[in-house]
């Protein structure tokens, strides 16, 4: 099944004090999104000493995704099958009302 995911900005390692799009719309090289079990931690800690890293969220047992900004307020609390639909057909839908053939 879907599950989902509650990420907190405010948990993205950065060298500058970053606003919300900025944390998360940046292209950082080198920036990775791993999901571990909660009893891999500290192993995963350990393997990744001297690298920055973070534990930005959780997984979730409901389908929905909580991006929590800065504030600790929810800026984004979107159904993960809704977020998958606009994925897969949102720029074929826009590129219909736009074609000229």
């Amino acid at each position: 099944g879907a599950f989902g995911m509650d990420i907190e900005l405010a948990c993205v390692p950065a060298t500058a004090d970053c606003d919300d799009s900025t944390r998360l719309f940046s292209e950082s090289l080198t920036r990775f999104l791993i999901e571990i079990a909660p009893d891999d931690a500290e192993a995963v800690d350990r393997l990744l000493e001297g690298v920055p890293h973070a534990k930005i969220g959780r997984v979730t047992m409901e389908p929905v995704l909580v991006i929590r900004g800065m504030t600790g307020e929810p800026i984004l609390n979107e159904n993960i099958e809704d977020l998958r639909r606009c994925h897969h057909t949102g720029l074929n839908r826009h590129l219909e009302g736009t074609r000229h053939d």
